[in-house]
């Protein structure tokens, strides 16, 4: 009499697979936590690095210019205030496609006459963020580093 006892419309308990509601938000409780710590320290390296970009971009224009010098006995200059990446590129190193970016970077470069005379006796190298323009980096024909930013003092012991 074993068939008596089996009917055939029950089936054997299975455990239940899947996740509970309160599983899910817990779940969804962590990852908006990591988010929320996560984007602004990502964020703030993102920054870092195209500062750093910036700054080794003034380097070499820097370096280009002592080179610059020793060939003309002046030093190259551009027109102030707005991005003259592609000019630098072509006129100082020599290359349409040089170190600075001319499309798509994040910041603007020109080459400053800060002497009194036509010709360049010292210069200064600027670098200005696009997205904050009170963000600036210079560098000029002693390698002095100044970092400037509104609401503070310019910083001139280095970046």
């Amino acid at each position: 009499m074993l068939l008596s006892n089996f009917n055939a419309f029950t089936f054997p308990l299975e455990k239940n697979r899947g996740f509970t509601l309160l599983e899910l938000l817990v779940v969804i409780a962590i990852v908006g936590i990591l988010a929320a710590v996560g984007i602004p320290a990502y964020s703030g390296y993102v920054s870092d690095a195209r500062d750093k970009e910036a700054q080794n971009s003034l380097q070499s224009i820097a370096m280009m210019q002592k080179g610059f010098y020793t060939e003309n006995f002046y030093y190259y200059s551009t027109s102030t205030d707005t991005d003259q990446s592609s000019i630098i590129n072509t006129n100082l190193f020599g290359s349409a496609s040089g170190p600075l970016p001319t499309t798509g970077g994040f910041y603007n470069f020109w080459i400053k006459n800060s002497s009194s005379g036509a010709q360049a006796l010292t210069f200064e190298a600027v670098a200005q963020s696009k997205n904050d323009t009170t963000k600036t980096f210079t560098i000029n024909e002693k390698m002095v580093k100044t970092k400037t930013r509104s609401g503070e003092s310019a910083i001139a012991s280095g970046w």
